[in-house]
């Protein structure tokens, strides 16, 4: 009530009441007064309006700005006039893509056996770590 009275820019109300003791009592307000009273919601609604269509447009501005910047990333094109619910359907549907794609060339499967020509080199005779050290080689290599 405090802020009413300073909007009326009085000091208290008078309360009214009728003969019957169940009755609430109440304050009598004239044109003037609820007027005033009119015009302060209005000001402060006007207020609570312009800050909040402030932080609407910011959140828009931000999530735009995400949007083409994950567009971009993955050499999607943005289409004018598309929604923010397009656009993140579109991203979607370019993870599904991504996640069922078998193109994972930076992952290399194994079974566990090395392939069989690197087998057959590492058992030859020819291989170096194979050859029987020979003295009369070695000499004439000096």
């Amino acid at each position: 009530m405090k802020r009413v009275l300073a909007v009326l820019g009085i000091q208290a109300f008078v309360f009214h009441s009728n003969f019957l003791k169940n009755e609430k009592k109440h304050v009598r307000l004239n044109e003037e007064e609820l007027q005033k009273i009119e015009d302060a919601l209005e000001k402060q609604t006007s207020a609570e309006d312009a800050e909040t269509l402030a932080t609407l447009q910011a959140n828009e501005t931000a999530t735009q700005e995400a949007l083409s910047a994950a567009f971009e990333l993955h050499g999607l094109k943005t289409v004018e006039g598309q929604t923010v619910a397009e656009a993140v359907e579109a991203l979607s549907a370019k993870c599904t893509e991504y996640g069922e794609s078998k193109n994972q060339h930076s992952f290399h499967k194994t079974d566990g056996k090395d392939k069989q020509e690197d087998e057959e080199v590492e058992n030859s005779a020819d291989y170096a770590h194979n050859q029987v050290f020979n003295e009369d080689k070695f000499k004439t290599l000096k």
